[in-house]
């Protein structure tokens, strides 16, 4: 009952707390953060130009143009003389889907210039809690400036985690998470203004876990940290690579806690965090359309549908990526299995680490989950697969040997 009462108290006092956030900073008027725009639009078209890698259509080290594009323009559409309807209906404008087009607009003719090109679309299914940090940066700085933050953070927020790792966990454990972390997001991630919030908030909870003693005192405190987790990655992020953040704290809570009923641990603290993730989502929908009379909620439940399962028109390639990513996974499938009976050390290791692979197959079940938004989007999502890297490394080094190939098929659990 304890463990409840704090999961009731922790889902009210965030569903406060964010309304506030997103409503202060709708308050900065426009002309405060008018001229940094201006600039950071010139810089994103630069941007887009100048970093544009990839292997044929396959570009996975994109700066993401298009949503920087779409965070700025949500920047600059709030009207500050509602600050709370603003924060809840999130406007942007848009012309021939651009949104840089639709500002060069905004800034020439104004808000209320007769201009049919540019359409005015409600936003309001996501809570766009990256508008907290923005908009108040956006006084100051243009979007470099916060890719120069963004670089900073991620930096020292990667180094504690290797230092705390390497220091309570082991030295092997903390390059097995921390360096498939580090090549996800290098080299483009801190330039993308929504790609950092599952790994910033991923690496904070990781550095909770090891720094806070009331968090591994009991599970129930590791529930409430995992609901906690989930709700400001459904705060923070615009459904980039939200896995991360469940991930990357859940490998460093098992590696430092080594819990005994290890498989139900992962999933228990998984459900907290997806708990936390959904309730908040929803939570915003609720106030959205109690606040501003939007249609809120249907428009949410379509497009998780519509991510989920597609529609009609989309039957084809829905079909297409589910036969591809079942081929993937089988033949991953087959690939570890293999592996593990070639080179598994003993089956005692198997059945003590098994929870890293359980750990790392959320990140085929996300990937099922959401099908159409990950290959939609492949050149984000396919950083929640850092996950899948993670779990299948730690796996493999925890349980298989090179020197004593078939060693299962000895006798003894030991060599």
């Amino acid at each position: 009952m304890r463990t409840v009462k704090k999961l009731v108290v922790a889902v009210v006092a965030l569903l406060v707390v964010f309304t506030a956030l997103v409503t202060a900073v709708s308050m900065i008027p426009r002309r405060a953060i008018e001229a940094n725009v201006r600039a950071s639009m010139n810089e994103v078209r630069q941007d887009s130009v100048m970093f544009y890698a990839g292997v044929s259509a396959w570009r996975p080290f994109t700066v993401g143009d298009f949503t920087n594009a779409l965070m700025l323009d949500l920047a600059y559409c709030v009207d500050s003389s509602h600050p709370l309807q603003a924060a809840m209906v999130n406007n942007f404008a848009i012309v021939d889907k651009s949104p840089l087009d639709a500002l060069e607009r905004l800034y020439r003719d104004g808000d209320n210039a007769d201009n049919a090109d540019v359409q005015m679309v409600p936003y309001p299914r996501y809570w766009h809690g990256n508008q907290v940090v923005l908009r108040p940066l956006l006084c100051v700085t243009t979007v470099h400036g916060v890719y120069v933050l963004n670089i900073v953070v991620l930096a020292l927020l990667w180094l504690a985690l290797l230092v705390l790792l390497w220091r309570r966990v082991s030295p092997g454990d903390a390059l097995l998470v921390s360096l498939p972390l580090l090549a996800v997001m290098v080299p483009s991630v801190p330039l993308c203004m929504n790609y950092p919030p599952p790994f910033v908030v991923g690496m904070l909870g990781a550095l909770l876990v090891l720094l806070c003693r009331r968090v591994t005192a009991r599970l129930g405190n590791a529930v409430v940290l995992f609901v906690v987790i989930g709700a400001c990655t459904s705060f923070f992020d615009l459904l980039t690579a939200p896995l991360v953040s469940l991930g990357v704290p859940l490998f460093v809570y098992m590696l430092y806690c080594r819990p005994r009923r290890a498989c139900a641990t992962v999933v228990a603290l998984s459900l907290a965090w997806l708990g936390g993730y959904a309730v908040l989502w929803l939570g915003k929908w609720v106030l959205a359309a109690l606040l501003t009379g939007h249609g809120v909620m249907q428009d949410g439940l379509d497009q998780v549908t519509r991510r989920a399962v597609g529609n009609a028109d989309e039957a084809g390639y829905l079909d297409y990526c589910l036969k591809r990513s079942l081929q993937a996974l089988a033949a991953f499938v087959a690939l570890m299995a293999v592996l593990t009976l070639l080179l598994g050390k003993s089956w005692r290791d198997i059945r003590a680490c098994g929870w890293m692979l359980l750990l790392a197959m959320s990140s085929w079940v996300w990937e099922l989950v959401v099908l159409e938004h990950t290959w939609t989007h492949m050149h984000f999502t396919w950083r929640t697969f850092v996950v899948l890297a993670i779990g299948v490394l730690l796996y493999c080094c925890h349980t298989m040997s090179l020197r004593h190939p078939l060693g299962l098929f000895r006798r003894g659990d030991r060599y």
